[in-house]
């Protein structure tokens, strides 16, 4: 670039991709190799529409897993996100969900499975940071792939992350495990790259002496 006076100064732009989309594949998310899975809320394989409205999102809150959630929408409805995981085995597993509440308005979302959307009601608390919550019961009636269900209880409430183990005692901490592959790598996403400019720094600026 040129001022004016016929000055210039150049420099390079650096586009870099902060976070992918993410999944590893287009199928069901596999199981790892202690039975957990982990899934990030945004890498849904359905939005499910309710009374005109669905979740929102990616929404980009400060804090989140991947820098990325999902948010419920304030239309009095019950849109669902799906996931598909492929169970190895029957039985018991448990989940947490990792969610943000700024108040008790916006503090619970249903969670269930396989057409039965509301098991239980997952309450965030306490408001305005991110949280843990459960571990509540999953019952997998056979093995093969099953569909989790997170439905609109109420408006605004954010949701980061889904855990799944084998253990009640596997609560996860911080952003919780990397997200489980899926089956299919080399598929697509809902979810597209985020790309930033990395360099030069923001307010960057130059100069050129003329004698």
């Amino acid at each position: 670039m040129s001022d004016s006076s016929g000055a210039s100064a150049s420099d390079s732009i650096v586009l870099t991709v902060v976070s992918g989309g993410g999944g590893g594949g287009s199928g069901a998310f596999q199981q790892e190799a202690d039975g957990s899975v982990s899934i990030e809320a945004e890498h849904y394989d359905a939005n499910i529409e309710h009374g005109g409205a669905q979740w929102s999102g990616p929404v980009s809150p400060s804090g989140a897993s991947g820098g990325q959630a999902m948010e419920a929408p304030s239309a009095a409805s019950q849109p669902r996100l799906e996931y598909q995981v492929d169970f190895r085995d029957a039985g018991t597993y448990y989940v947490w969900i990792r969610s943000y509440a700024l108040n008790a308005s916006s503090n619970s979302v249903h969670l269930g499975n396989d057409g039965s959307w509301f098991n239980s009601v997952v309450t965030v608390s306490p408001f305005n940071s991110w949280q843990w919550e459960g571990p509540f019961t999953l019952e997998v009636s056979s093995t093969g792939v099953h569909t989790l269900g997170i439905t609109r209880r109420e408006s605004l409430t954010q949701v980061d992350k889904l855990f799944i183990a084998t253990s009640s005692n596997a609560t996860p901490t911080g952003t919780g495990a990397p997200e489980s592959a899926r089956t299919g790598g080399g598929g697509t996403s809902n979810t597209p790259p985020v790309a930033a400019i990395t360099a030069p720094a923001t307010g960057s600026s130059y100069s050129q002496w003329r004698g």
